[in-house]
């Protein structure tokens, strides 16, 4: 390799080369003259581009930067401001208006003052078929029952009673496990 590729190398990648490299290939006079005209060259161009893109007058320079970037207040721009009332205003007419097609009442969680017996089995969760009876049931009137933040036992015993299942848990902590079930009769 020639002195010159060698130098332009060292310059673009120094991480190749070790100390003691660098100090005698330096240590030529002509590498070291060649390098001193690149840094040269590379020192006169930086400024002479720094120099064709700086204005001379720094002041001159900022308020052609403010001109060009300032955003000045328009009065005629009122308008915005009542559209944007506007339409707040429609908005909470809107609200108002549907309110009353939103907001339902939700029954209050139904709760079982008599403990009832329970089988408690290690098979899995399941609903059983009723056992057959003597003479036809007569179920309440259905209705929608709301549980909210209520045990998945109780859920279960509740909708088992109602059609006449049993029923039995395999783990012990699902019949523990909270949930927020909106339960309709009718379906």
């Amino acid at each position: 390799m020639d002195k010159i590729t060698q130098l332009l190398d060292v310059t673009e990648h120094p991480e190749n080369y070790s100390e003691a490299t660098l100090e005698k290939l330096f240590s030529d006079d002509d590498i070291s003259q060649s390098y001193s005209m690149m840094a040269a060259a590379s020192s006169a161009y930086n400024s002479r581009r720094a120099a064709e893109h700086e204005p001379d007058d720094a002041e001159e320079a900022w308020k052609a930067f403010q001109s060009q970037h300032t955003v000045k207040a328009r009065h005629t721009q009122w308008w915005r401001s009542a559209a944007i009332v506007i339409v707040i205003l429609i908005s909470g007419f809107a609200i108002a208006a549907l309110w009353p097609l939103w907001h339902t009442t939700q029954q209050p969680e139904r709760t079982e003052t008599t403990p009832k017996s329970q089988e408690v089995s290690t098979k899995p969760t399941k609903l059983e078929e009723p056992l057959p009876s003597p003479a036809p049931q007569s179920r309440p009137v259905p209705q929608t029952i709301v549980f909210d933040n209520t045990t998945l036992e109780q859920i279960i015993r509740e909708t088992t009673d109602y059609y006449g299942l049993t029923y039995s848990f395999e783990n012990e902590t699902a019949r523990q496990l909270r949930l927020h079930v909106k339960w309709n009769q009718q379906q």
